[in-house]
C-alpha cells in the first residue's frame, strides 16, 4: 500500500525531530530534545509500517498526532505563543485529520 499517508508521516516526524532539536538549541531543554526525537521517530516508524500495508502504522501516526495536538493546543491556550505551541498544535491537528480519512 503506497499512498501519500506514509509520506505525510515521514515529513511530520522530521518536523517534530527538528522542532525538538530547535527547542534544545534555543533553551537547552533536554525534555524538548528527547520527546521530539521519540515522537518524531515514532511517526517515521509508523509511516514505514504503513508503507508495508500494515494499518498499525496508521494507528501509531494517529496516536502521536493526537497526543501532540492535545499537548500543544493546551500549551497554546495557556501561553498564547504561536511559536512553537500553535504551529505544532495546528500541524498535528491537520495530520490527524488527514490520517483519519485513510480508507
Amino acid at each position: 500500500m503506497v499512498t501519500i499517508f506514509p509520506i505525510i508521516l515521514y515529513i511530520y516526524g522530521a518536523i517534530i525531530i527538528i522542532g525538538g532539536i530547535a527547542g534544545y538549541a534555543k533553551s537547552r531543554s533536554t525534555v524538548s530534545l528527547v520527546t521530539g526525537i521519540i515522537a518524531g521517530a515514532a511517526a517515521i516508524v509508523g509511516g514505514y509500517i504503513l508503507t508495508g500495508g500494515n494499518l498499525a502504522g496508521l494507528r501509531i501516526g494517529q496516536g502521536i498526532a493526537a497526543v501532540l495536538m492535545a499537548f500543544f493546543m493546551m500549551r497554546f491556550i495557556t501561553t498564547r505563543t504561536f511559536i512553537p505551541a500553535g504551529i505544532i498544535g495546528t500541524l498535528s491537528l491537520v495530520v490527524l485529520l488527514l490520517l483519519l480519512f485513510l480508507r
